[in-house]
């Protein structure tokens, strides 16, 4: 037997929802999917009554994209809860200089914001995750779909959960880092093909998370590196590792004067594009045996339940899922799925 919980957080604008597996006598997994709102000062006091409330570790935490109501509240969840394995949406260099302007269009120059637009791997090492792992999507320049795997991504673990990543991430090679002698350089890793599955299973039950990225247009936002570039004074530099590096606080200081602002929104007018367009999708399914039932439940003011049907839960963030193919691996015909609407 295996229970499966899923809690969609009323945060409004933004996204906090957290998944939680106990299999009797093997152990528990715990996953989150954004963790963000608009309304930040009570989201944070939320996530604080949340942490105390909720001890036990992420194994997982799964960011849909970079908005800032999406990924607000990062900064307090991972200073009082443990988090091991982050995977976000790979994000090209266009793609994250059109991030900041988004946000400076929307007057957020949160630092943390550029933090993650300089280094995202090192915003997520330096906040206590073992491990980062990118999404990038399917496009012209790459294939997509789902290779063959099968080994196991981790060995079993004392609680008795084997995990399975297919396909099977690859190291990102990182630049070189000072750090303390104490702290350990995060794991990077990417997965190419903008899809990918990652079992657990103890016996003959587990879990089945399927992260989804939608292929974006390869030369999408051309000339946006280039013109941010003549109006800041910083050339972007070239490295292995996702993000902007220096040119990300170049904008930050930049964006500190109203002129500044100006000429970033100016350049923001220019250009055609959606943040969305790189959001990360979420489906989880239970693994059981074809023996086993199903039960599963609402919990609302009046709840209400039914059987006889899979279960499963579908995290969109703000991914513009317009194709039937889009949703090709959702659970066949007579399963129940749960996608949470967040205006």
């Amino acid at each position: 037997m295996l229970r499966v919980k899923w809690i969609q957080h009323a945060v409004g604008h933004g996204g906090f929802h957290t998944g939680h597996l106990e299999v009797p006598g093997e152990g528990t997994f715990n996953w989150a999917f954004d963790c963000g709102s608009r309304r930040t000062a009570r989201f944070d006091e939320y996530l604080t009554a949340w942490a105390r409330r909720s001890p036990m570790a992420l194994d997982w935490l799964f960011v849909s994209h970079f908005d800032t109501d999406h990924v607000s509240g990062l900064d307090r969840i991972m200073s009082r809860t443990v988090v091991n394995n982050v995977m976000v949406p790979y994000l090209n260099e266009r793609e994250f200089a059109y991030l900041l302007l988004h946000e400076i269009a929307r007057d957020n120059l949160d630092r943390a914001l550029f933090d993650l637009a300089a280094d995202p791997a090192g915003f997520f090492g330096s906040r206590g995750a073992d491990r980062v792992i990118f999404l990038r999507s399917g496009d012209a320049d790459g294939g997509g779909g789902i290779s063959e795997g099968g080994e196991p991504d981790r060995p079993k673990d004392e609680r008795g959960w084997y995990i399975v990543i297919t396909p099977s991430p690859s190291p990102v090679v990182a630049p070189q880092m000072v750090v303390g002698a104490s702290i350990s350089p995060v794991r990077t890793e990417i997965i190419e093909g903008g899809v990918c599955e990652i079992v657990l299973h103890a016996r003959t039950v587990g879990l089945r998370l399927k992260p989804y990225r939608a292929p974006i247009q390869p030369y999408a936002l051309s000339g946006i590196i280039k013109d941010i570039e003549q109006l800041v004074g910083t050339t972007l530099a070239g490295s292995p590792q996702p993000g902007l590096g220096a040119l990300a606080y170049a904008v930050a200081r930049h964006a500190r004067t109203p002129a500044g602002r100006a000429g970033l929104r100016s350049i923001y007018k220019q250009y055609v594009g959606s943040s969305n367009r790189a959001s990360l999708s979420l489906l989880s399914t239970p693994v059981v045996s074809a023996d086993m039932n199903y039960h599963w439940r609402i919990h609302r003011p009046n709840w209400w339940s039914t059987s006889g049907s899979e279960a499963a839960w579908l995290n969109t963030g703000d991914a513009e899922l317009l194709e039937p193919a889009d949703f090709s691996d959702c659970p066949r015909p007579g399963a129940r799925t749960a996608a949470p609407w967040l205006g």
